[in-house]
């Protein structure tokens, strides 16, 4: 394509003798290499095929700290679990944790028959041997790891009998909890007012072990806990 050339009359000569040059000095050429664009269609418009700028380039997306989540606040450690136990123990909680007494038994695995005396059954099991009276620092000691959420598994429950060899007596006025202890499965269950109820304590089974052994030091030696 090239562009009309107006020569005047008073130049008219010298328009004639400069034409060549002019013309061939104001002709179009493509512009190629790094700083060519993209051909663009009516009202400017990239062509079919070409990336629009929207496309080619994705915005950044700002991190947003986990703290400034909209996700809602999780409970302290173990604070569900806590409000778990408590629900367990119903009224049977101040009585564990206020008794005026607390005996510890040893006691056949086996629910007694009916030829067995009930002043020599404890929670429907034989009794073996007299009672040994807790100190007031034993029954702290007991006390805390009842009550305390940690020394529960919390998963799914094992498929495991209850086989009791021990038992804990907690006394308050006329009211009673029996505190049944199976080693083997590591398994304690409370009764009270005729009903059963077990827990698995396998977090602190060595723990209450070794407390067995302080009480009943020949049916529980320290090598088999």
């Amino acid at each position: 394509m090239k562009q009309k050339v107006h020569c005047y009359r008073p130049l008219g000569l010298l328009c004639l003798l400069f034409l060549p040059w002019v013309v061939q000095a104001m002709e179009l050429k493509p512009i190629t290499g790094e700083d060519s664009q993209p051909p663009l269609t009516q009202e400017g418009a990239p062509v079919l095929g070409t990336p629009s700028p929207k496309e080619a380039v994705e915005p950044i997306k700002p991190k947003v700290p986990a703290s400034e989540s909209a996700t809602s606040p999780k409970l302290p450690e173990g604070g569900d679990k806590k409000a778990e136990l408590n629900k367990f123990f119903g009224e049977m909680k101040p009585l564990l944790a206020e008794a005026q007494k607390v005996e510890a038994y040893l006691i056949g695995p086996e629910l007694a028959d009916a030829s067995v005396p009930e002043e020599s059954k404890l929670a429907g099991y034989p009794v073996l041997k007299e009672p040994v009276v807790l100190t007031e620092s034993q029954v702290k000691v007991f006390q805390a790891l009842l009550l305390d959420e940690k020394s529960y598994f919390w998963g799914p429950a094992q498929k495991c009998l209850l086989y009791p060899h021990a038992a804990l007596r907690f006394l308050k006025g006329e009211a009673e909890i029996v505190v049944l202890l199976s080693t083997k499965c590591k398994l304690w269950s409370f009764a009270y007012q005729g009903k059963l109820k077990t827990k698995d304590y396998s977090p602190v089974g060595k723990t209450v072990g070794e407390f067995l052994t302080t009480l009943f030091p020949k049916e529980f030696p320290a090598e088999t806990q």
